[in-house]
Parts: structure tokens; C-alpha cells; sequence
């Protein structure tokens, strides 16, 4: 009785999220629970993402290969899921993202975790000023 007690009272774990200091998300890790399969990861920007009933589903490319990930959506606390899409998971940002590969190599990846990768910014041209005597 006492172990069934244990089991009702467990609740499906969330992915931990980090936040910037002006509170946008920047990282979700934790998305999938220990596998005991190859885990890939790639660094690259979000070509597509798409809502599949239940699961987020996203690839990235790096201009020399791109991989699918997914994530099912209720691994995310309700605050994440409202606004997972609006400033960190949309098209043209770059991330790093790494996932288990356990049912072959045309499945889309399970995602274990998500950040995103910021860029340096590009130098400012100097303008040049003609000389004046």
C-alpha cells in the first residue's frame, strides 16, 4: 500500500528553463529523461518548427548538415509553454541543441536540452573622415 502511495504522488518532471537578466528565455535543459542511447547535438540555426499534436518538432542547420529534434510539450511548465516560441524556438535564431538518437538516423532526435548561441557583434565599420587642414 505505502508504495502505491508513492507512486500517485509522483508528478511527470519539467524541463528546467534559464532566464537573461531582462527575462528572456535563453535555455531549456532537462527535456527528456536519461536514455541509455548516442547522443548528437548540432549548433545552428532554426530552419522550421512545427507544433505535431503534443510535440514541438524543430530542425537546425549549420550549413553543413541539419538534424531534427523534438520535444514533447508538456515537458514544459505552463509559463514555458506560452512563450517558448516568441523569443527563443522561431526561425533564423541560432541555437545549440543535442538529443538521443534512439530510433535511427532518419527519426528526428529526442531533445535533451536547448540554449541559445549568441553572436558576437559584427565590428562597426569605421567611418572614415576626409583629412581637413
Amino acid at each position: 500500500m505505502l508504495l502505491c502511495g508513492v507512486c500517485f504522488g509522483q508528478t511527470d518532471p519539467k524541463a528546467r528553463p534559464t532566464y537573461s537578466e531582462n527575462g528572456k528565455l535563453i535555455e531549456l535543459a532537462d527535456l527528456a529523461p536519461l536514455r541509455d542511447c548516442q547522443v548528437m547535438a548540432l549548433k545552428g540555426k532554426v530552419k522550421k518548427v512545427k507544433r505535431v499534436a503534443d510535440t514541438v518538432v524543430f530542425s537546425l542547420d549549420d550549413k553543413h548538415q541539419r538534424m531534427t529534434f523534438q520535444f514533447p510539450i508538456d515537458r514544459l511548465a505552463d509559463a514555458e509553454q506560452s512563450i517558448y516560441s516568441k523569443d527563443f524556438l522561431h526561425k533564423g535564431l541560432v541555437l545549440q541543441a543535442n538529443g538521443y538518437q534512439c530510433k535511427g538516423p532518419n527519426v528526428a532526435l529526442e531533445a535533451i536540452s536547448i540554449e541559445r548561441v549568441y553572436q558576437p557583434a559584427p565590428p562597426s565599420s569605421v567611418r572614415r573622415t576626409p583629412f581637413k587642414h
